[in-house]
């Protein structure tokens, strides 16, 4: 009876890790994160949502409406994706939010070092894309790896600073993500590590 309870706590724990370091959300995450660790919250003060909603539509909302779409329609066989040929169109989806979100931002006149945030997440999804042809691979690894290349970037060639706790929390966060989805066995350990 323990071991049943074990379980259900490590699985409810593994889904809540998942779903709060979900892939879509990532690029929110990262915008939030300039917000903190760099002097772009000083160019937005006061219209940091005029930032933030535009990512969390076009990277969260859009995708994830259209997955529940599919879902309903039965185009997708789960909410998760776990099968990669249900991935293709969901991806190809979050690929046109991404590059409007890109266009958004462009003709906003932002700094292009942000633009470059934007087109990395834009370059991750195209390769997710592509090697969901042919193998799967852990999107949500692929995410928050993202999210620490940008932070490191970021960091170490615009604003010359090393924020060493904030890689460490993100390199504890990756871990418990990859970790999750293996408990989970959404993932193994390849396509953790690729």
């Amino acid at each position: 009876m323990q071991d049943n309870k074990s379980i259900n706590v490590g699985s409810i724990t593994a889904k809540i890790v998942s779903n709060i370091f979900h892939p879509l959300l990532m690029a929110t995450y990262n915008v939030l994160l300039l917000f903190t660790y760099t002097n772009f919250g000083m160019f937005f003060r006061g219209q940091e949502f005029r930032v933030l909603l535009p990512v969390l539509i076009f990277t969260f909302v859009i995708p994830m409406a259209f997955v529940v779409i599919l879902r309903q329609l039965k185009i997708v066989n789960d909410y998760d994706l776990s099968d990669k040929r249900d991935r293709l169109f969901p991806f190809f989806i979050a690929l046109l939010a991404n590059c409007s979100l890109f266009y958004f931002f462009y003709s906003a006149n932002l700094q292009l070092w942000f633009l470059s945030l934007l087109a990395s997440s834009i370059v991750l999804i195209f390769l997710t894309l592509i090697i969901s042809l042919f193998w799967k691979i852990s999107v949500h690894l692929v995410a928050i790896g993202g999210v620490l290349g940008c932070t490191l970037a970021i960091s170490y060639y615009i604003y010359k600073t090393n924020p060493f706790i904030l890689f460490c929390a993100l390199i504890i966060f990756a871990g418990i993500l990859g970790v999750a989805r293996l408990y989970l066995k959404k993932n193994t350990p390849a396509q953790i590590y690729v």
